[in-house]
């Protein structure tokens, strides 16, 4: 029967590649109906003509539609994916700012300025949950806006929903070790099981087509990386920064980091140095920002202007030495689709890592937190392979992380305006009340005009 997938924030340019993928897989194309939802409606039309001018939508019975109503979107959709940024850029640069001045990560995830970039997401993602009870009370909901785990915790916890989020690290640890082995191209035959949270996460296992490759890599540390190589992508600024700290890491706690997002590791060894690289020279203006120079607008532009303009003849090419933010990956990045190809059944069986309610797949957490690790989707259900745990000089700061983050969830659906203090006061680095009081005070004045009414 028809299958309904929804984008709400469709003007995303990774939409693009997703939906590609759908469609690259016969029998989930067969009856699909792929519904594009944004507040800017003219970038959700140049989705759905970039869509159809993809090579795997020739050929296609696809549906793509677009519609002004978000209830009309959401009707009967069986998947609902949240790739909305719902805050505004200008006000959550100048929040960072003042998160860095304080002492603390920035980030728009593991960080203080998460929690309030939490404050307009979750409340996006509990309103599209809410009206999914209504309109497709057994559809899943993909979160892919930050904070992952905020989210995917405030909709199971406080809705009727199910929640799964996903993110890019199922792609890049495919690209960190394709770099700190200096292979030219990458090898999709890698497998890590993982746990923890979502960018401070552990590879527990990692083989290649099969066989373990732990003692490989590890080999190749003991060698030397190969910085020449390195140096030749296009990040290799951030790779030489953070290749040593995985090692550092890897020798000293026996623990192998997932995905290099800056903002995890430095909460078990870098904190005070990642926070004096990025400390402004002076405290941000406690004030709101002008939004009209947002790059985001700019980029939306852009995007508008070349779903109808000639494009070059490689653009639907994958090259991941130049890969574009709409390209369709391999399958094996492609998170979202696999869940989907798990849970319908067309795979007996997909494990990908996702951010999921714990249910007993990580030793000594509760059932009802949101963690990240090796999820198993089948026409079954959610599961997991087996417990994982830990590895021991992480597990402290794992459990008040995942505590701030559920505090900050239930903050939220709950309106309550102290259990979001309880919240900042729970991310391990916030420990005085002059300096919490201070920069809540002095966030909810940049804020201001994004805030809920609890905030407020």
């Amino acid at each position: 029967g028809l299958m309904k997938v929804t984008y709400v924030g469709a003007g995303a340019f990774g939409v693009l590649g997703q939906a590609r993928e759908l469609l690259a897989h016969a029998t989930l194309a067969i009856d699909l109906e792929i519904a594009l939802y944004d507040l800017n409606i003219e970038r959700a039309h140049a989705m759905r003509t970039m869509i159809r001018r993809a090579p795997e939508f020739a050929g296609s019975n696809a549906r793509i539609t677009c519609t002004h109503g978000l209830d009309r979107a959401l009707d009967g959709a069986d998947f609902v994916q949240l790739t909305a940024c719902p805050w505004r850029h200008a006000n959550n640069r100048r929040s960072t700012e003042l998160c860095y001045w304080y002492g603390w990560i920035g980030s728009d995830n593991v960080s203080p300025n998460g929690a309030f970039c939490s404050l307009r997401s979750a409340t996006l993602a509990l309103d599209v949950a809410r009206r999914m009870e209504r309109c497709s009370p057994t559809g899943t909901l993909i979160v892919f806006t930050n904070p992952i785990p905020v989210l995917t915790a405030a909709v199971n916890r406080h809705t009727r929903i199910r929640a799964v989020g996903i993110c890019g690290g199922q792609r890049n640890y495919i690209h960190n070790i394709a770099h700190m082995m200096g292979w030219h191209d990458l090898n999709w035959g890698l497998d890590a099981e993982v746990a923890g949270i979502n960018h401070f996460s552990w590879i527990m296992s990692l083989t290649l087509d099969g066989e373990d490759f732990l003692p490989r890599l590890d080999a190749r540390w003991r060698e030397g990386l190969d910085w020449d190589h390195i140096d030749t992508i296009g990040n290799a600024d951030v790779l030489r920064r953070t290749f040593p700290r995985e090692r550092y890491a890897g020798e000293t706690f026996g623990a192998i980091l997932y995905s290099c997002e800056y903002d995890g590791l430095p909460h078990l060894c870098f904190y005070d140095e990642e926070v004096m690289r990025l400390r402004p020279a002076v405290k941000p203006p406690i004030a709101p920002e002008d939004a009209r120079g947002d790059p985001g607008r700019r980029s939306g532009k852009n995007f508008i202007t070349m779903a109808t303009s000639d494009l070059p003849p490689d653009f639907w090419t994958y090259d991941h030495r130049r890969a574009k933010a709409w390209d369709r990956e391999p399958y094996p990045a492609q998170v979202a689709t696999r869940m989907i190809r798990g849970l319908v059944g067309d795979m007996p069986r997909e494990r990908v890592t996702t951010s999921y309610l714990n249910q007993g797949a990580v030793a000594g957490f509760p059932d009802d937190v949101v963690l990240e690790y090796s999820t198993v989707f089948s026409s079954d259900g959610i599961s997991h392979d087996r417990t994982y745990t830990l590895p021991p000089a992480t597990v402290g700061v794992s459990r008040a992380l995942a505590e701030f983050q559920t505090l900050t969830a239930d903050a939220i659906a709950e309106s309550d305006r102290r259990k979001f203090l309880q919240a900042i006061y729970a991310y391990p680095m916030c420990r005085d009340c002059r300096k919490v009081e201070a920069f809540v005070k002095e966030m909810c004045v940049i804020n201001n005009d994004e805030l809920p009414a609890f905030m407020k």
